[in-house]
This record gives structure tokens, C-alpha cells and sequence, in this order.
């Protein structure tokens, strides 16, 4: 149940625009921060949606007493592969985690660029 939380909450965040929080994106220009933040609303999605599922899946194992009905990350997919429309999100799915990677690359950069005292105190 706290994975399908945490899931709903990922997804809530990408719904508001919560993606800036813990970057400071004030060094990067006008247009390319709607991109990043675009990029980092879809990859929150993805990742809510990838959790979602998989929390979804674990819990009806456990309601069913079926362990061997739990998956990991893999089997999370397959059944987002055999659902209506597998192909199309499935790709969506990939595409949106390649989008959250960049934002934690720009993340990783903006941190890295912050002087030493500021980097320790955010």
C-alpha cells in the first residue's frame, strides 16, 4: 500500500508541476526550462505509473496469499505490456524514464555548478 502512495503522490507532483522543488533552475534559460520541466513532469508520471502497477500487483499477491504472484521491475512491465495498448505504453513508459534520467542528470549538473556552502546547505 505505501509503494501505491508513494505512486500517487509521484503522479500528483507531476500533475502541479512539482518537478523544480529541488533544483534551482534559475541558471538555465527561459525555453530550455520548459523543456526541462516538461521532461521531468513526464518522467514522474512514468515512474507513478510504473510503482502504481507494481505496488497494485504486490498487494493483490499478498491479499491472495500468493507470493509467487509478486513481481519485480521486469514482471511490472510485462503486464504493462499485455494491457490495452501495451506497445504504445510501454514505450510511453521508456521514453518517460529516459525523461526523469535527464532531469537527474540537470540535477546532478546543478548541484555540481552551486559553490561549495550553498551545495551543503540545500
Amino acid at each position: 500500500v505505501a509503494i501505491v502512495l508513494a505512486a500517487l503522490q509521484l503522479c500528483y507532483r507531476a500533475w502541479i508541476g512539482d518537478v523544480d522543488r529541488w533544483l534551482d533552475l534559475r541558471e538555465i534559460d527561459r525555453p530550455d526550462r520548459a523543456l526541462v520541466l516538461a521532461l521531468g513532469r513526464f518522467g514522474l508520471a512514468a515512474r507513478g505509473l510504473v510503482f502504481g502497477t507494481g505496488g497494485v500487483i504486490l498487494a493483490s499477491a499478498a491479499l491472495h496469499g500468493s507470493p509467487w504472484a509478486a513481481r519485480g521491475l521486469g514482471g511490472t512491465l510485462r503486464v504493462l505490456q499485455a494491457s490495452a495498448g501495451g506497445p504504445v505504453v510501454l514505450a510511453a513508459i521508456g521514453v518517460g524514464l529516459m525523461s526523469f534520467g535527464v532531469i537527474e542528470v540537470v540535477s546532478a549538473h546543478l548541484r555540481r555548478s552551486l559553490p561549495h556552502d550553498e551545495a551543503a546547505a540545500g
